[in-house]
This record gives structure tokens, sequence and C-alpha cells, in this order.
């Protein structure tokens, strides 16, 4: 899913955008090994990628210890911040991506926050 303002369109590559990703991993793995395979994902971005600060604290998600990763990258002609928020469950990740030009992310940062902090993960029972 992808939210982005009104007055952007997807040719508008400066524009900010969140977006809620659910990927199925196969197999079970901590968040610590999971973390690591998307920092080295990043560094290895040909769209000159660098992370500015792992996250220090532990991090939540839905109540999940979660990871999350600030970093700065070019597109075209935009400077771009973006932070990465996830968890693990199920054999899935769950993760949360604030994208924005860097000099609009301070602006933008305590709307993202807050959809960030509404995220829930629903446990379906099987009958």
């Amino acid at each position: 899913m992808k939210i982005s303002p009104e007055n952007s369109s997807d040719k508008d590559n400066c524009s900010l955008e969140i977006t809620v990703n659910i990927d199925d991993l196969g197999e079970v793995l901590s968040l610590d090994e999971y973390s690591n395979k998307v920092v080295k994902k990043i560094a290895q971005d040909p769209n000159n990628s660098h992370i500015l600060n792992p996250s220090i604290e532990q991090p939540k998600l839905n109540n999940f210890e979660a990871y999350q990763i600030t970093y700065s990258r070019q597109e075209d002609q935009c400077n771009l911040k973006i932070l990465e928020q996830g968890t693990l469950f199920h054999k899935q990740a769950y993760y949360i991506i604030y994208k924005s030009p860097d000099k609009e992310y301070n602006q933008y940062w305590p709307v993202a926050k807050k959809m960030i902090d509404s995220f829930k993960i629903e446990q379906k029972l099987k009958l």
C-alpha cells in the first residue's frame, strides 16, 4: 500500500510517500538477521544510498520488537531521506517506509510517525 499527498504524481520522484510492505520470507529469521540483510541491500543500492544512523534504541512496531534504519539516497535530481521500520511475524516481514525529500522530512515526520504508530498486525484464528 502506498500513501502520498494529493498534489504529487507518480512521475514526481521528489514527492513524499509512505509504503506498507509485507514480504514472505519462507523461513524463520531473527530480527538481527533480517535487519542485516536490509542494511546490506541498502549499501548495495546503485543510487548512492548512505545509512545515516542505525537505530540505537529498540523500536516497536505493533508492540513487536522492530528494526529501524534511516538512510539517504539520490534519485534523479532528488535528495531523499528514508526511514524504514519493520518487524517479523510468522515467517513474514512487515515494514513501513517513509520517504521524503530531505528538506521536507522533518516537516512531515509527525504525521508519518502517527501513521507508523497506528500500524497493526491482525492475527486471524484458524478454526
